[in-house]
């Protein structure tokens, strides 16, 4: 037996004793339903990395990356047949190389730990309420090429889920992207909280209509213009 082969048939067993998780490698657009922790990186994935599809899943990348070719969305978590998924949380994950680096649509979710960068246009597109976002790094989202398109974090409301609200954006550094935080369309009472916004290219926040009521505190935003 390989020492490869040897400990991640330990771990398998060793989470199996402990509950139901899944720690195996994962191949390109995988769909997951149930708690996974990967054990190498995804790389270059033509359209879409992983996809969740289920409630109170949690995605754990333990530090490896998911890289794709400028298409689609490295981690995906939307809304299946107007069903919002909740307590989706995703967790140390480098995310690099698609269009978006994570898609999220739900509710009562995670995403902490992460790097999100040198992807086409938003380092993580977020649609939903009750939600924490921390601890985050989005940077160098402005692959696109075109000088406009590239958030590092864009939040909105969405087709089925209404309004984004009552979110917790925290600690998370946004940095070198055309513009750093975009909030549009029914995005109210969240709070923006000790985020540092540094070095973006157009914009650090970009707010457009029926953004009302979030608190910001402590933001450091410094914009550089070429």
């Amino acid at each position: 037996m390989s020492g490869k082969f040897a400990a991640r048939f330990f771990l398998i067993i060793l989470f199996s004793l402990i509950g139901s998780f899944s720690v195996f490698a994962l191949e390109c657009w995988e769909v997951i339903t149930q708690d996974t922790f990967m054990a190498e990186d995804l790389l270059n994935c033509p359209y879409y990395g992983i996809e969740i599809d289920a409630d109170n899943i949690t995605l754990d990348c333990q530090g490896h990356t998911i890289s794709g070719r400028f298409n689609g969305s490295g981690v995906v978590v939307f809304e299946s047949s107007g069903h919002l998924f909740e307590g989706v949380k995703i967790r140390n994950c480098v995310v690099q190389n698609f269009t978006h680096g994570v898609a999220f649509g739900g509710n009562y979710g995670e995403i902490s730990n992460n790097i999100l960068q040198n992807n086409n246009y938003n380092g993580l597109t977020f649609l939903g309420s009750d939600s924490v976002i921390s601890g985050n790094t989005l940077r160098n989202n402005d692959q696109s090429g075109d000088g406009i398109s590239g958030y590092g974090l864009k939040i909105r409301a969405g087709v089925y889920m209404g309004k984004s609200r009552r979110n917790v954006i925290s600690g998370n550094i946004i940095e070198n992207n055309e513009h750093g935080v975009s909030l549009e369309d029914d995005v109210l009472d969240n709070s923006f909280l000790n985020n540092m916004v540094t070095n973006n290219n157009i914009s650090g926040f970009r707010i457009q209509k029926q953004v009302i009521n979030n608190i910001f505190t402590i933001v450091l935003t410094i914009i550089s213009y070429c």
